[in-house]
């Protein structure tokens, strides 16, 4: 397989676990208010402040969960996602369904993975052919990830040998139980005298989860969006001791804290001058639906 699962907790045959009690949504960005700021990207956009801008939005509210590591070892038998992540601190649980890697180096390689483009999975094998066509032909879509590879090739290229840049995939879809994802693999020979630190340094924040130009794009978002991020659109992974490491997008994420019995799910897309403001909240919808239907389930 071409990913290599991060996952802390794997293989355990689990059965469905009950939740406790009702869920209670008490933060979530309306619809009108969604589509505004997607609007106001735009603008932005045709003033050539940004190019593309990764707007995120969160849903917040109350469960009471039980069992952490086992509703993650449910949740990533369905996912199959190869970059799942379970994290405890504390009282404080990450449950992470990630199909994105961030960063990973084998010796003097290193690879990045970045994510952009999305279909929801359909009923039957004919529909879902439909839809990855669609998917790899579409000028929007196809648009977007263009400019984030091309913006984790220049990050690449602060740490990497000069001319070492490859994209070894370009726009390739693949396939989880719920969504179809256009990835592409852009990889590079680190500089010998390269420190582990200045290699995260010069992707951090990765361009999939802000945008272009990654300066300009920060402050949008900053603007823009209602709730502070936190580790959503961050990292997890490990680092061995040879100095190799592998690294995700913390994405398909919920957040949970069992003294308050408080929950976070966050989700995002790329905002460009093509966009249909209503696709792109059906896409939000999608992407947080997983996580949402399996805490009313």
């Amino acid at each position: 397989r071409r990913h290599t699962r991060c996952a802390l907790v794997t293989g355990v045959q689990t059965c469905a676990l009950p939740i406790c009690f009702p869920v209670t949504i008490h933060k979530e960005l309306p619809r009108n208010l969604y589509l505004e700021q997607v609007r106001e990207i735009q603008r932005k956009v045709k003033e050539g402040i940004v190019y593309e801008v990764n707007l995120c939005r969160e849903i917040a509210g109350r469960v009471s969960l039980k069992n952490l590591h086992l509703h993650y070892l449910e949740l990533t038998d369905k996912a199959k996602s190869p970059f799942s992540v379970y994290f405890k601190r504390d009282k404080y649980h990450v449950l992470c369904f990630s199909p994105e890697r961030f960063l990973k180096k084998k010796d003097q390689k290193v690879i990045s993975q970045p994510i952009k483009g999305t279909r929801k999975v359909a009923a039957d094998y004919e529909q879902n052919q439909n839809l990855i066509s669609e998917l790899q032909s579409n000028e929007k879509e196809k648009a977007e990830h263009v400019m984030i590879v091309d913006l984790v090739r220049n990050d690449l290229s602060k740490s990497c040998v000069p001319g070492s840049i490859q994209v070894e995939e370009f726009c390739k879809v693949y396939s989880f139980p719920y969504v179809h994802q256009m990835i592409s693999s852009i990889h590079g020979m680190l500089k010998p005298s390269i420190q582990i630190s200045d290699v995260f340094k010069n992707a951090f924040p990765m361009g999939s989860m802000t945008g272009a130009p990654k300066i300009e794009v920060m402050k949008v978002i900053e603007e823009l969006e209602t709730s502070k991020r936190g580790l959503f659109s961050g990292s997890i992974g490990y680092i061995d001791p040879e100095q190799n490491f592998d690294f995700n997008v913390v994405i398909r994420t919920l957040e949970y804290e069992e003294n308050s019995e408080t929950f976070s799910i966050q989700s995002g897309g790329a905002i460009t001058i093509d966009s249909e403001p209503e696709a792109e909240w059906d896409e939000i919808q999608l992407k947080s639906s997983f996580i949402l239907q399996y805490l009313k389930s």
